[in-house]
């Protein structure tokens, strides 16, 4: 049953592959980002059917060893027992960062689970999307603060409504593990079609509602990661589910 299984699953995956080169995308170069994938991110794989990308850290030894191989991060991590995540810490204003090599574009979502152990006044901590190699374009959340950089300079900032979240995270944000969720998809409303719709989720799975919620164009492309400075905090169950830029990260496996 199983032996039939797989060969069904393959069977169909390489009809999806005729239906993509029909399409225009290469047959090599779908299996090329098929069977590749990995080598850009330990944790990656490759749906041609869907064209979706995923990056799967429910093991944060897979994480960390995606991080220390990432030529696009700078980072000092201690790996802790696999129930508590990894630790991350940044003492001084020095940001530190890391991004994954698998560039997705326009639809991405984030699932991941933080515990803030100590942050300064004037630290954060963020998720990084659609960001550049160096880091330094790309939207940026911030706990729930939407925020656009552009060669490292904040062009636009997009507070939550709710005039709590506002404050520093120290004020209102849980203290023990809180499960986070970032979507970016499709604006369902016809007046918007050029726009994509971004959503931030805090407390997900207890709080229903977005905290925050932002249009933005379309035609957005980078790497997914993490930002911080000044915090102490840990990282698990990190997942991460989008279309894959598959041109750039044809581009990536030839780089890296």
């Amino acid at each position: 049953m199983n032996l039939k299984r797989k060969r069904l699953t393959y069977l169909t995956i390489v009809l999806g592959l005729v239906v993509l080169v029909a399409a225009g995308m290469t047959f090599k170069n779908e299996v090329i980002l098929w069977t590749c994938i990995s080598k850009l991110a330990e944790g990656a794989s490759y749906n041609p059917l869907t064209g979706e990308a995923t990056l799967d850290y429910t093991s944060t030894e897979v994480l960390e060893r995606d991080i220390r191989s990432s030529p696009l991060a700078r980072v000092t991590v201690r790996n802790f027992p696999e129930w508590a995540g990894l630790l991350f810490s940044s003492p001084d204003i020095l940001r530190e960062y890391f991004l994954i090599p698998v560039p997705f574009k326009n639809q991405i979502t984030v699932d991941y689970v933080v515990q803030l152990q100590i942050m300064d006044s004037s630290g954060s901590l963020s998720a990084v999307l659609f960001s550049s190699e160096n880091g330094q374009t790309g939207w940026h959340v911030d706990f729930v603060t939407i925020r656009r950089l552009v060669e490292n300079e904040l062009a636009k900032n997009y507070p939550p409504k709710e005039p709590k979240r506002r404050k520093s995270p120290n004020y209102w944000f849980k203290s023990h593990q809180v499960p986070m969720r970032i979507e970016v998809g499709p604006d369902r409303d016809p007046a918007y079609s050029s726009y994509l719709l971004m959503k931030v989720f805090y407390d997900y799975g207890n709080e229903n509602k977005p905290s925050n919620v932002l249009r933005i164009r379309a035609g957005v492309s980078g790497y997914f990661g993490f930002s911080w400075n000044r915090v102490k905090f840990t990282l698990l169950k990190l997942k991460v589910t989008g279309v894959l830029d598959k041109q750039a990260a044809l581009t990536a496996l030839k780089r890296y």
